[in-house]
């Protein structure tokens, strides 16, 4: 299995595929297998690299290395290894926060951007206030196969497949997700507007009626302050469309990666 340091953690990633690339950056629920569903689908005709966020999965970091500010740098590390020039890049939830901090600070190596039910640190009143109002509305997930990163009602719909999302969940064991979160919220990882006005790198939102963790009113003024970004909505679908409903998933990316692809 490939490997790549970067400063104090130990990175894990993979490649598959052969072809212009395209790199799946997971969020806080996940690690490089979550994207079992795109891995087969996308490197029939992309080099596609999916990796460990430090500290999750079989990436190695200890706890009190773990922060947001990081994720571009162990991108391009991971990058670099992989003899990737330039990439598609598909970022969940957390992931958003690299998929931003790595264009922002690479731009030249992005040749497209999707930004899959995350603000990815990009704030404003507006943002705060959705994230604020949803949090105070939401309840506890569904025992025992529920998990707020999923519709509400999947667990009843598929419980062999809520079980499963828990279960990848579950390889995470170095750190918490009170430390996650608060090393992606805290200094250097929030994007205000004044940083995206000359943001070039064509960029698409992916969000969904029943998600409880990023609502879409956050992901529509997150677009707003990125020009001629694009807004794909599913109804009926959690914070995790490309697990709970990944062929329509595949397909959109698919669709938007292609046109901006080399």
């Amino acid at each position: 299995m490939p490997y790549v340091t970067n400063d104090d953690a130990r990175l894990y990633y993979q490649v598959i595929g052969e072809g212009s690339a395209i790199t799946f950056a997971h969020g806080a629920g996940g690690n490089a297998a979550s994207w079992y569903q795109q891995v087969p689908f996308f490197s029939s005709s992309y080099k596609t690299i999916v990796f460990d966020h430090r500290a999750f999965g079989r990436s190695e970091c200890k706890p009190e290395n773990f922060h947001g500010s990081r994720f571009s740098d162990d991108l391009a590390a991971v990058l670099d290894a992989a003899e990737i020039e330039k990439t598609a890049l598909v970022c969940q939830s957390m992931g958003g926060w690299t998929g931003i901090s790595f264009s922002l600070k690479y731009p030249e190596r992005v040749s497209c951007l999707v930004m899959s039910h995350t603000t990815g640190g990009i704030t404003s009143s507006k943002i705060r206030t959705a994230l604020a109002e949803i949090a105070k509305t939401r309840g506890a997930a569904k025992e025992p196969f529920g998990s707020l990163a999923l519709a509400a009602d999947l667990p009843d719909k598929d419980p062999v497949k809520s079980n499963l999302y828990n279960q990848i969940a579950n390889f995470n064991v170095i750190i918490n997700l009170e430390k996650i979160l608060a090393g992606i919220t805290g200094a250097g990882t929030e994007t205000r507007e004044e940083q995206l006005k000359d943001f070039k790198v064509p960029t698409m939102f992916i969000t969904s009626s029943m998600d409880v963790l990023m609502p879409a009113e956050a992901i529509y003024e997150a677009a707003g302050m990125i020009r001629g970004a694009e807004v794909k909505f599913f109804d009926g679908i959690g914070h995790s469309s490309y697990f709970e409903c990944p062929e329509e998933f595949n397909a959109v990316v698919a669709e938007f990666v292609a046109k901006h692809s080399d």
